[in-house]
């Protein structure tokens, strides 16, 4: 229509459409497909733990298995995109204040140009902090097939490279499932904000208050954790 008549105005076409996208039902409901938030971040805490305290698994192996958790907390608690996710350096998105760490990225980084500032929560800090002063210094020193040099980079693959958004893709698919029995794939926990958030169990909004939720690691004990906000 912009090409046929220039000249008019045919905004008010653009805002119709978007009003008629946001109302529109989903041929495909991908509820089936998510993991509840609460089991992401049971999976995840079970997966550090398991890290921590398995002796069978190979250094290198225990530190990839803590990454891999951690990867899946910091998904639960901040929506990335992967491209995002993946690029985190130490010292520049994540930096460290007052004893408190924060996640800073600017708005020419990010898809929907608006930047990214936000507290880690106490619990994720200490998981970052573990990965980052004990772990990643193991994933380091390894020397891979596919070893590149890495620098400030969050995220250390099994070669001791950075992880690229598709490694961190991988790590996620392996790891979870959802209720459909098909592996997750990452860019479905932005759905999270639309669908989950939105129930009587959970906040409407990221920017609602913090709430407490029991979850079951073993038969016989539980845990209780500090859902985001």
């Amino acid at each position: 229509m912009q090409a046929l008549a220039p000249e008019h105005d045919w905004s008010f076409i653009k805002r119709a459409a978007g009003r008629l996208r946001a109302s529109a039902i989903p041929a495909r409901d991908k509820r089936g497909c998510l993991p509840s938030i609460v089991e992401v971040i049971a999976q995840s805490l079970r997966m550090m733990a398991h890290s921590e305290s398995n002796t069978a698994l190979s250094q290198l192996g225990r530190a990839a298995l803590y990454r891999d958790g951690l990867l899946l907390l910091f998904l639960a608690y901040h929506l990335l995109r992967l491209r995002n996710l993946s690029s985190l350096r130490i010292g520049c998105h994540l930096i460290t204040k007052d004893q408190k760490l924060s996640l800073n990225i600017d708005a020419a980084e990010t898809k929907t140009r608006r930047s990214i500032k936000q507290d880690l929560s106490q619990r994720l800090s200490f998981a970052v902090r573990r990965y980052v002063d004990h772990y990643r210094p193991i994933l380091l020193q390894a020397r891979g097939r596919w070893h590149a040099l890495a620098q400030d980079e969050l995220w250390i693959s099994r070669d001791g490279s950075p992880c690229s958004p598709q490694t961190l893709r991988n790590i996620v698919r392996k790891h979870l499932v959802g209720p459909n029995g098909k592996p997750v794939s990452p860019h479905l926990f932005r759905l999270w904000r639309r669908l989950q958030f939105r129930s009587k169990h959970l906040p409407k909004s990221m920017g609602s208050p913090s709430f407490l939720a029991t979850v079951r690691i073993e038969p016989e004990s539980s845990i209780t954790i500090l859902l985001p906000a």
